[in-house]
């Protein structure tokens, strides 16, 4: 059985691997669509969708972003912070 130190190992591991997962998805998007994160959903709502079929969702907010898939939903701020850990 898993000590405790290892367990929040294991979670901060998981939790590295999903950003680097939704920064992946921002820059495949970039790529291929020049200045999407420009665009705004609404008035002062800079959001949208990363795919075609319309599941992996983005929402640009002060410093950072959220990402909602139905895999993981990760929210991370641009200087390296986090919300918080869910598992």
């Amino acid at each position: 059985m898993p000590s405790v130190k290892q367990h929040v190992v294991d979670l901060l591991h998981d939790y590295q691997a999903t950003v680097y997962r939704a920064v992946a998805l921002l820059n495949a998007k970039s790529q291929q669509e020049k200045g999407f994160q420009l665009q705004q959903e609404s008035p002062g709502v800079w959001a949208g969708y990363l795919d075609e079929v319309r599941q992996v969702r983005y929402r640009f907010h002060g410093t950072g972003c959220l990402i909602t898939t139905p895999a993981f939903q990760v929210d991370y701020a641009q200087k390296g912070g986090c919300t918080g850990i869910d598992p």
